[in-house]
């Protein structure tokens, strides 16, 4: 049975008056529940934690994802400064103030945490009304053209996140020239050079593939961690400093990106965990949604980061729920919650329900998953807008 996902649907499903729609097993199609297994069994000197947050993560565990990453990190809680002056602003709104006069936009995320993808989602949208046309992404196969062919396995590492999937399928509906500009580094090469070449590779791959074709190109470059800071960062241990990809593109090309963080400014599963100053910043603003801070004289406050290493630094408050996932599926991703059918639960264990859009083959990333257990309610399927077949697969 086809399903398009409307408010009516949904509101039927919650009466109870509407077919429930048919439920099949996953088959041949890839295991996410197998990858989560795999993950586990890795053996590294920090443990399976970032494999494991990454999947997680996919899965719809957020908080899972977080403390799974967390564990496999060292804690890095330097002294808080005084923020009693700085004030703070509304995230997206200073990022498009500034990106009216700026041609690149760099805007990084932690692997594990896909509301930033869903953050940066809605910023693609305003920056295209802006004139931005390329959209690169690091998340991209090198060599691989990510303008064709369905989102899958294939298309990037970190695109098997259904949130980040459906970045990239809106962004080609939208209009975007999707980039692929990672680096192939010389795997002989080791320590601060092998690190050198592939930020330099990364930032000689943007200018080469767009810039030097069309010199006034504006791009939105989605990045992970570090590549987004301009400025020489220390490696510690005496191993020296490293110019990363934004500093990079920035001596090659003479132009000065936008660069953002948001990368370490968000509610963890242990607060512990989080920056010093994280909750001292969410006592300067009221609202729900992420925000940036200023100082007294206007510049940008960067939490944790070495002065003008970013432009700016979006600060992300706890989410609040929906239907038992995060609100920003819904308030920056535009879906909607199908509640899981009961008929759907396992009688015993867990299982993976996928909702894949329809038509899509076996190896496209689902538009949505969730895990259910047995004696539990389900969160809610989030669903953007579509027909969709749904499966399970018991893990």
């Amino acid at each position: 049975m086809l399903l398009r996902i409307t408010a009516f649907v949904v509101t039927s499903l919650l009466c109870g008056c509407a077919a429930v729609p048919e439920l099949q097993p996953r088959g041949e199609a890839y295991s996410y529940a197998g990858e989560l297994r795999r993950a586990a069994e890795v053996k590294s000197p920090s443990g399976p934690g970032q494999l494991v947050a990454s999947v997680r993560a996919m899965l719809g565990d957020l908080d899972g994802a977080i403390a799974a990453f967390d564990a496999s990190q060292p804690a890095h809680r330097l002294p808080a400064p005084d923020l009693s002056q700085d004030r703070s602003e509304d995230a997206l709104a200073a990022i498009l103030r500034e990106a009216a006069t700026r041609q690149i936009v760099i805007l990084n995320e932690a692997h594990h945490v896909p509301m930033h993808r869903a953050f940066s989602m809605r910023l693609a949208r305003e920056l295209r009304k802006l004139g931005f046309e390329y959209l690169a992404c690091e998340a991209f196969t090198r060599g691989r053209d990510p303008n064709v062919g369905v989102v899958e396995r294939s298309s990037g590492a970190y695109l098997q996140d259904p949130v980040f999937a459906e970045f990239i399928r809106e962004a080609r509906r939208d209009g975007w020239k999707l980039v692929a500009y990672e680096a192939d580094v010389d795997s002989s090469v080791q320590g601060l050079e092998r690190i050198r070449q592939r930020e330099q590779g990364q930032a000689r791959n943007l200018v080469e593939q767009v810039l030097a074709r069309q010199p006034s190109a504006r791009i939105f470059v989605h990045v992970g961690y570090g590549h987004a800071l301009e400025t020489p960062q220390p490696l510690g241990q005496g191993r020296g400093s490293v110019l990363l990809m934004a500093g990079e593109l920035k001596q090659m090309t003479g132009v000065d990106p936008l660069s953002i963080d948001q990368s370490m400014t968000y509610a963890h599963s242990d607060p512990a965990r989080e920056l010093s100053s994280y909750r001292a910043a969410l006592a300067l603003q009221d609202g729900l949604e992420p925000f940036v801070l200023r100082k007294l004289d206007g510049s940008a406050r960067l939490l944790q980061l070495t002065p003008d290493a970013v432009d700016l630094q979006v600060i992300h408050p706890p989410y609040t729920l929906v239907s038992g996932r995060p609100s920003w599926l819904v308030s920056w991703a535009q879906r909607r919650p199908f509640p899981v059918p009961d008929a759907w639960l396992p009688t015993q264990g867990r299982r993976l329900i996928y909702a894949v859009h329809q038509g899509h083959p076996a190896q496209a990333i689902p538009a949505d998953i969730v895990i259910a257990e047995a004696g539990k309610a389900a969160p809610a399927l989030m669903l953007p807008a579509g027909q969709f077949r749904f499966e399970f697969e018991q893990f």
